[in-house]
Order: structure tokens, then sequence, then C-alpha cells
């Protein structure tokens, strides 16, 4: 039963992601919305290579238990950056398609 809730927890976010996506295409003026765009696409990367980068700059030594987290977030980054970035397109897909439409 516990699965299940996961999979409902996941989409919903997933239908958040898309609800705002598609908000950012469709009602941002045009001045603003290639960099509100590109940042809110780029968020999850941004971040991580903000931690990758202060991990790198405490921890300088490759055997370390920091060394080790920061390929850790890596390793996870590769999981969530994805569905985010494929999320977040399907949302501007139908955000200019209401643009376009309105």
């Amino acid at each position: 039963m516990e699965s299940g809730e996961s999979y409902t927890q996941l989409i919903v976010l997933g239908l958040v992601l898309i609800g705002i996506s598609a908000l950012i295409a469709w009602r941002v003026s045009a001045r603003r919305l290639v960099v509100l765009a590109l940042l809110w696409l780029l968020w999850p990367v941004l971040a991580m290579a903000g931690v990758l980068g202060l991990g790198s700059l405490f921890s300088p030594s490759q055997g370390s238990a920091a060394s080790n987290a920061a390929f850790g977030i890596m390793i996870i980054g590769i999981f969530a950056v994805v569905p985010w970035l494929a999320v977040v397109v399907i949302g501007y897909a139908i955000g200019f398609v209401l643009r376009a439409k309105w």
C-alpha cells in the first residue's frame, strides 16, 4: 500500500511541475520569458553544481567522505534531473500552445 502512495505523490509532483512550467510559458511576458524559462529548466542542475562546488571547495582530497558524497549527489542527480527536464519541457509545450491560442 505504501508504494501506491509514493506513486501518487510522484504523479502529483509531476502535474504540479507541468502546471508551473505551462504557466511560465503561457503568462510571462516575452521580454522575460527566455531568462525565466531557462532558470526554471536548469534549476536542479544549478543547485547540484553549487552543492558539488561547495563539496570540492571544502574537501579537495579524492578519498575523503565529502568527495564520496559529491559522487553520490551526482548519481542521484542523474535520476532527478532527467525526469525534471522531461516534465518541464512537456509543461512548456502546453504553455506555448495556450500562448498561441490566447
